[in-house]
C-alpha cells in the first residue's frame, strides 16, 4: 500500500466512550483546561449513567498511567485482547451503554473527519517519507479520526500488523471548539508524521539509539516531522513548526538535530547520525 489509510474504528471508539464515562474528562481538564470536541462532551453527556461501570474504572486507571497506558488501552482495544475481567466487563458496557447508537446520531461528524484526513493524506507522500527514513515499513499504516478521548495528545498503537494513531482535532484556544483537520493541514501533518515516527522509533532495538538523552529521543519525532514538511509543504511551513515546537516543548536544540539529519536516507544513516548529535 502506497498511501497511509484513514480508518473509523469502533474498537477504538470504544476505548474512547470508556474514558468519557468516567473520570478522564475531568482528569484531562485539570492538567491542561481546553475544548473538547463535539462528538467528546456529547459522549461524556450520553454516558454519564455509566460512571461507575467497572469497564469505566478500569480504563481509566490504565489510561492514566501515561502514554504507555493509553497505547496500551487503544492496543487491547484493537486486539480485542482486554486484560484479565475487563474483556466481560467491556463487553457488558458495550451491551448496557449501547455506544453505537450514539456513534451513529454523530456519523456526519465521523464522516467529515475521515474526509478530511484522506483529503491531506492523498498526495502528501508520508508513508513513502517515513519508509524512506526507517529502511522500510513491515506493516500498515492507519490514522484514526479520534473526536472523543484523549482528546488533546494523539496515541500510536500496535496490533496485528498495523501501526495505528489515533489523532484528535487540532485544539483552537481558550474555550473555541477544536479546528478541523483540513483547516490546519500543516499542523495535522507535522503530527501525522511525527506521531508514526515516535511508534516506528518505539520498534526499534533499544541499543541504537544508545546514549541519547530522553530529550534527544523526545526530539527525533518532531525532527523528522518537520523534515517531511519541508517536503510536503515547503520551508515555510516546516520553519514555522519547528519554532512551535522549540518553544511549547522546551526543545531550543531541535533546529540543530534538523540540520544534523538533513539529507540522511535510511535507517542506518540517521542512527549514525542521531548517536553523533550532542544530546
Amino acid at each position: 500500500m502506497s498511501t497511509v489509510s484513514v480508518r473509523v474504528d469502533d474498537r477504538l471508539r470504544l476505548a474512547g466512550c470508556l474514558l468519557a464515562a468516567g473520570d478522564w474528562p475531568e482528569w484531562e481538564q485539570a492538567r491542561k483546561p481546553y475544548k473538547p470536541h463535539r462528538v467528546a462532551e456529547g459522549a461524556r453527556r450520553s454516558l454519564l449513567a455509566h460512571r461507575q461501570h467497572p469497564a469505566v474504572g478500569a480504563a481509566h486507571v490504565l489510561a492514566a498511567t501515561g502514554e504507555d497506558g493509553l497505547s496500551a488501552l487503544f492496543a487491547q482495544a484493537l486486539a480485542g485482547a482486554w486484560p484479565a475481567q475487563l474483556a466481560e466487563q467491556a463487553a457488558d458496557f458495550t451491551a448496557t451503554a449501547r455506544p453505537e447508537a450514539y456513534w451513529a446520531s454523530t456519523d456526519a461528524d465521523w464522516r467529515t473527519a475521515e474526509a478530511d484526513l484522506r483529503a491531506l493524506l492523498a498526495a502528501a507522500g508520508l508513508r513513502e517519507f517515513l519508509a524512506g527514513l526507517f529502511g522500510g515499513l513491515a506493516g500498515e499504516l492507519v490514522v484514526y479520526p479520534n473526536l472523543l478521548y484523549p482528546g488533546r495528545q494523539a496515541v500510536v498503537s500496535l496490533a496485528a500488523g498495523e501501526l495505528v494513531l489515533g489523532q484528535p482535532p487540532p485544539p483552537a484556544w481558550g474555550s473555541s471548539a477544536p479546528w478541523r483537520y483540513g483547516e490546519r493541514p500543516d499542523e495535522v501533518l507535522g503530527e501525522l508524521a511525527e506521531g508514526f515516527a515516535r511508534g516506528l522509533l518505539q520498534l526499534r532495538p533499544a541499543g541504537e539509539l544508545a546514549g541519547l538523552s530522553p530529550a534527544g529521543q523526545a526530539a527525533l519525532p518532531l525532527a523528522a516531522a518537520v523534515l517531511f514538511l519541508r517536503q510536503a509543504e515547503g520551508p515555510a511551513a516546516a520553519d514555522q513548526y519547528m519554532m512551535v515546537a522549540q518553544r511549547m516543548r522546551g526543545l531550543p536544540r531541535l533546529a540543530a538535530m534538523v540540520k544534523g539529519l538533513a539529507g540522511r536516507q535510511g535507517w542506518a544513516e540517521i542512527a549514525v547520525a542521531v548517536r553523533g548529535l550532542a544530546w
